[in-house]
Formats: C-alpha cells, structure tokens, sequence
C-alpha cells in the first residue's frame, strides 16, 4: 500500500523491499556506516498480509555479497521497482480500472532476493 492505495497483490515466490536494499547498497558502496545507513531508509510503501503466509527476511548483510556476485540481482530489482513505481504513479493501474503492461523480466530473480511473501498453510 502506497498513501492507502493498494499497488500490487504479491503471490508465493514474490517480494518487497528491493528500493530499500538497493539504495542500502549504494549507501554501503559509498562507505556510508551502518548506523547512518539505518536512520536514512526510510519505508515507501506498507506490506500487508491477507492471509497466514511465511515471510523470509534479507538483510544487507546478506544482501551485499549476493548482490557483488550476481550482478543480474540489481538489474531484477531495478525492473521490479520500476514497474511499482509505474503503477504507484498511475492509480488506474493500482486499482485494476486499466490492465497493466507487465514486460517480463529479463533476469530471474535470486531465491534469496529480497523479502519473499510465500502463501504457507499455517498448522
């Protein structure tokens, strides 16, 4: 959710949160410490879950080394960033009044990419 607004409904094997680990990168890229990296991220959007799902978290961390050996890492959260903010900017794509253009991706993304929202039957 974006201002209250739903953008996207994510799906086993999907994520969230790659704005956030990119511009921790860069900020560690830059030599930026820890703790200023952590006051400077600031959350753009809200993530709520509709049902019981499990949630597997990437810290930076884990992030960067990933990110260093698998450059097609950053260039997956590039375009899945770029289509959200698409779809933030236009609120008739957010609200499903126009179909949405979804070029595919050009690079698979990593398993261990991002926060990955997994529809789990909890029990």
């Amino acid at each position: 959710l974006v201002k209250k607004v739903e953008i996207e409904r994510l799906s086993k094997g999907m994520c969230f949160g790659e704005v956030a680990i990119m511009n921790m990168c860069k900020m560690r890229a830059a030599g930026i410490s820890e703790e200023a990296i952590a006051r400077r991220c600031v959350r753009m959007a809200d993530v709520r879950a509709l049902e019981p799902c499990e949630l597997c978290a990437l810290t930076l961390d884990d992030a960067w080394p990933l990110i260093r050996e698998i450059p097609e890492l950053w260039v997956a959260f590039e375009e899945i960033a770029q289509r959200r903010a698409i779809r933030a900017a236009v609120p008739q794509l957010a609200s499903g009044k126009v179909p949405p253009a979804r070029p595919p991706l050009t690079h698979e993304v990593h398993p261990l990419a991002a926060v990955s929202a997994c529809r789990t039957a909890v029990g």
